[in-house]
């Protein structure tokens, strides 16, 4: 079954589209408007064409979806027949650039940058984020009209101290170009100035969203993210696999949260800005594998990593980002941390994907 059709999700689908419509108002004017979304079979891509979809059901705005990607088949297997007669699909290739004529909004979520990635091939990492990035941004540059939303990364900010209440849009810290895992922040930050600057030579209306951790039922099979890791092993009824004290501290969003925030920053962010994109709770990495285990009925356990595993870990203690930029804008979450950690197993559970 593909994820769309399954029961847990589709509530927490059409939950999520009806708040977003709350929020932004008076949607009319996004009638037959038309969405492209790169990266569109990954989590993050995935969620904003299944919500882009919901929205324009429920609030029968006829949308133009386009799904960007260069994996057809996962198309056709993320995507329900029901969802899918309502899409169009395009190859893409970040080398290859893309046609964004008749486009009025784009969500950039194709990247590349998983935890075993930036060991492996960090050169790919910097080529696919940065040149992927570059060859739309100048595509844009004589359709003004066209509003572009970037998914950065809250890791761009690399080591910074934050108050409180997280890192602040206008903060940066240390990157240490010299270690070979810095190879995805240093991709994040070059994409961010590339955006900052289409704006200011070519008017190109580009908006940067700094990414907090993401969670969700969209992760793909392959991914070695915590989060991925945590949710498989609780669907699947076995142990969660600690391979530190895990005391690291983090912003968490659900992946459809994180969709709302991101198509609400590309009708309501202003070109040239930054917002982090972030939950009011955080959690320690322990913490979420706490919750998971309730959520899946397991237990968590404790190994020592090997040192390929070690190498994947981030140095960052603390990576919470302040909300209040974007909280100002007029946007909040639809889902508490517990509801969206048990939604994902449910999810899961339903569609039989894991």
């Amino acid at each position: 079954m593909a994820l769309d059709a399954a029961a847990a999700y589709q509530r927490d689908l059409y939950q999520a589209a009806s708040h977003l419509a709350q929020l932004v108002g008076d949607v009319s004017s996004l009638r037959k408007t038309t969405w492209l979304v790169t990266g569109g079979t990954g989590q993050i891509g995935a969620a904003c064409v299944d919500l882009l979809h919901a929205l324009s059901q429920t609030e029968s705005l006829k949308l133009n979806i386009v799904v960007a990607a260069h994996n057809e088949r996962r198309f056709t297997q993320r995507f329900s027949d029901n969802v899918r007669r309502h899409l169009a699909f395009r190859p893409y290739e970040a080398a290859e650039g893309l046609d964004v004529s008749g486009v009025d909004f784009i969500i950039h979520a194709a990247g590349y940058g998983d935890p075993q990635s930036m060991v492996k091939d960090p050169v790919g990492i910097l080529q696919v984020n940065i040149n992927g990035l570059g060859l739309i941004l100048q595509s844009l540059e004589k359709r003004n009209s066209t509003r572009l939303v970037y998914i950065s990364s809250g890791e761009s900010y690399g080591f910074c101290e934050s108050d409180p209440q997280g890192l602040r849009e206008d903060q940066s810290g240390y990157v240490n170009t010299m270690e070979t895992r810095s190879c995805y922040p240093t991709a994040k930050r070059a994409g961010e100035s590339l955006c900052r600057s289409y704006f200011s030579q070519f008017g190109v209306k580009a908006i940067v969203a700094r990414q907090c951790h993401v969670f969700g039922p969209g992760f793909s099979k392959g991914d070695t993210r915590v989060a991925a890791l945590f949710a498989k092993a609780a669907v699947e009824g076995k142990s969660i696999v600690m391979k530190s004290a895990g005391t690291q501290i983090r912003s968490w969003c659900y992946e459809l949260d994180a969709a709302s925030a991101l198509i609400f920053l590309a009708f309501c962010g202003s070109p040239g800005e930054a917002y982090n994109i972030a939950p009011q709770e955080t959690a320690s990495i322990a913490e979420l594998a706490s919750a998971f285990a309730k959520a899946g009925k397991v237990e968590v356990s404790f190994e020592n990593p090997n040192e390929a595993e070690a190498a994947r870990f981030s140095k960052i203690s603390r990576a919470v980002l302040s909300n209040n930029k974007l909280s100002k804008l007029g946007w909040t979450q639809a889902f508490i941390f517990a509801d969206a950690i048990a939604g994902t197993i449910s999810s899961l559970k339903n569609a039989s994907l894991r």
